[in-house]
């Protein structure tokens, strides 16, 4: 909505329509039309010391946001435990409800819960690549290890924000008993990603374009960022 709406704003003013030189006056104004006890204060409620984007979160996954947390989970478990496909026997896995009914069985690999889930342990982790390929769902192994996976809607993991949740647990073949959790995964702005979570992600994005070795060179030239004279250094590393 608000990138259909910015488009359509631009292509009235190219055809010369024009508009109030201030939504926030007169009467009716933008507040009165959309709220009907607006709160005019908030407006610049910390204006100068709040800044909005360090509330916004990064994916570590290339998957739905939903899938966000049980990928999260299940990789630790995997690191912390060295779990193969091999030691699998069931995976039970409860998530915000709402936020399961988004990636529930979908025929799109890279939003379907259950098949990345079954992804996960079958290569050790997900890529871009493996997340977005078709051919992975249909592959024997990974529709074995899919058997194995139930997804349960769970209410109490809501919230009004819709923070990336989930509880797991996995019986091992070897009889092994193991539970996981996180009340925010991963990436979600009250739980940040360090550097190296942000350039192996990089790594896994653009390595298979630009190279392995250009796109740590182009890393380096990012974390540094702020003492780049010209911006225009950088497009001989932006071009495959």
């Amino acid at each position: 909505m608000p990138a259909h709406n910015g488009v359509s704003a631009a292509l009235m003013a190219a055809c010369g329509f024009t508009g109030v030189d201030d939504v926030f006056s007169g009467v009716p104004d933008f507040l009165s039309i959309f709220s009907e006890s607006p709160e005019p204060r908030r407006l610049i409620k910390g204006l100068g010391r709040d800044f909005e984007i360090m509330n916004c979160s990064i994916k570590r996954w290339s998957v739905g946001a939903p899938i966000q947390a049980p990928l999260q989970v299940l990789y630790e478990l995997i690191q912390e435990h060295g779990l193969s496909a091999r030691d699998v026997a069931r995976i039970l896995v409860h998530m915000p409800k709402k936020q399961l009914q988004v990636v529930d069985r979908r025929s799109m690999p890279d939003i379907c819960v259950q098949h990345l889930l079954a992804l996960m342990p079958a290569d050790g982790t997900v890529t871009f690549g493996s997340s977005h390929d078709y051919r992975r769902m249909t592959d024997r192994r990974v529709r074995g290890l899919r058997r194995k996976v139930d997804v349960v809607g769970d209410t109490a993991l809501e919230d009004g924000e819709r923070t990336w949740r989930c509880a797991m647990e996995i019986t091992a073949k070897d009889g092994r008993f193991l539970r996981h959790g996180t009340m925010a995964a991963k990436g979600w702005y009250t739980n940040p990603q360090t550097r190296q979570d942000m350039e192996e992600k990089a790594l896994d994005l653009m390595g298979p374009v630009l190279g392995p070795r250009r796109t740590r060179t182009l890393l380096a030239k990012l974390w540094s960022f702020e003492r780049i004279g010209n911006v225009r250094a950088l497009r001989k590393l932006l071009v495959a």
